[in-house]
């Protein structure tokens, strides 16, 4: 962070990308990216997912079994799609593990990396229905929801934001840290806001 640049300055786009001939200043809502209730995990249950996944999978390296995880809360945001407001605000992640395994299983053609990962998440599956207190994901709240196969690349605009974009375990390790400094200062543990 540069101390002659605010909190919170971003660069700006010096051109903005060409698609199709014209000038593209954001992802397509509807069709590139679309808005809908949003689910996460919390750092702990992100780590432990690693950990299951890394009993299956142990010659893959940290950067690719957080790569799974990914690929597994984008999962989770399909799976569980739009939900009332009187839907429960936590849900098992065997559902989204079991449809990414099934999607990877079925892939044209399913090689050996994806036969793997299949397996890591049906093994991740069964961990979760044994003790579902551990593998719980919570609501985060009304989001966007990437839809483009190709996904988001650096220096893309999704859609107009003001706030802060965390991952679903940078949010946790966040939350995680005020309530630390709350407990230190004797102040009550309320957490910070969801939104």
């Amino acid at each position: 962070h540069s101390s002659s640049k605010p909190p919170g300055w971003w660069p700006v786009v010096g051109q903005w990308p060409v698609v199709d001939g014209e000038e593209r200043r954001h992802k397509i809502m509807g069709s590139e990216v679309g808005e809908q209730e949003t689910y996460g995990v919390d750092y702990v249950t992100a780590r432990d997912v690693i950990r299951c996944f890394r009993t299956v999978l142990p010659e893959y390296e940290e950067d690719d079994l957080w790569t799974i995880t990914d690929d597994l809360m984008m999962q989770v945001n399909t799976s569980y799609g739009p939900m009332t407001p009187d839907t429960a605000a936590t849900q098992s992640l065997a559902l989204a593990a079991e449809d990414l395994a099934e999607r990877l299983e079925w892939q044209h053609p399913a090689g050996p990396r994806a036969i793997a990962q299949s397996k890591a998440l049906w093994f991740l599956a069964n961990e979760v229905r044994s003790s579902p207190e551990m593998f719980v994901v919570h609501r985060k709240g009304f989001g966007v929801v990437c839809r483009d196969p190709q996904g988001v690349k650096a220096g893309d605009l999704v859609v107009n934001f003001l706030g802060e974009v965390y991952t679903p375990w940078a949010w946790a390790a966040k939350q995680d840290a005020i309530r630390s400094v709350q407990r230190s200062r004797g102040m009550r543990e309320c957490g910070p806001p969801e939104l």
